[in-house]
């Protein structure tokens, strides 16, 4: 068959051949095609086809992963083990370090990775709260040393992790206005979720969130 290129070891034989048929039929449906041209176009229309089954998958991976998080019957879980978060005194491995003018008292490590003027101001008003024992800036991309969380293609580090004198982690995750999107959504969902089945905190953070409140509003009222 000239289409077989296209088995994929996590789609059955049965399905994909039904696809397949399905869209052979809607093309020579059209006035403009025939099945010699299609022959004689079939690299093309293979091409195509992988680059279709592609973006049906990313589709169905990110349905599935929304109805299994967010939906009314999820089934996530929050394993103790893979998703909790310890501060190691020893490790703390920044290659960029924050050198602006703000100082702080609580975080935890002498060194505070790189932040731009806005995630200091957010970092400040962390710091300033006295509901908050210490904080730590959170590592990019580098699971080992730094908190995260599962989106449906990657991973999301949030900006800061903090614990409380109650023994409870806030995770703050700032955001400048514009970048509110659909990616900031999904990080806030997948906030609130883990918030709600570890019994910890999780605030997604504005310079001035919608109702006018400023961080240490923001900060305060997520705490209590």
């Amino acid at each position: 068959m000239w289409l077989i290129p296209l088995r994929a070891q996590d789609i059955k034989q049965e399905i994909l051949l039904e696809f397949l048929r399905r869209i052979i039929k809607n093309l020579l449906a059209r006035d403009d095609l025939d099945l010699p041209k299609l022959l004689r176009g079939k690299h093309i229309l293979t091409r195509v086809l992988q680059e279709k089954i592609v973006g049906y998958r990313k589709l169905a991976h990110k349905k599935g992963y929304r109805s299994c998080m967010f939906s009314l019957d999820a089934i996530v879980t929050v394993s103790p083990e893979e998703f909790s978060f310890s501060f190691d005194p020893n490790n703390y491995p920044t290659s960029t370090i924050y050198k602006g003018k703000l100082g702080f008292n609580k975080h935890y490590y002498s060194s505070i990775a790189m932040m731009n003027q806005e995630e200091a101001e957010c970092a400040f008003a962390i710091d300033q709260n006295l509901d908050v024992k210490y904080w730590v800036r959170n590592l990019e991309r580098n699971p080992k040393y730094a908190f995260w969380l599962p989106t449906a293609t990657d991973r999301f580090y949030p900006d800061f992790v903090a614990k409380l004198h109650d023994e409870r982690f806030l995770i703050v995750e700032y955001k400048g206005e514009h970048l509110r999107n659909e990616d900031t959504e999904e990080k806030e969902l997948i906030g609130k979720v883990w918030a709600e089945k570890s019994g910890n905190l999780f605030l997604l953070a504005w310079k001035k969130d919608q109702k006018g409140r400023d961080l240490c509003s923001q900060i305060k009222e997520a705490i209590s």
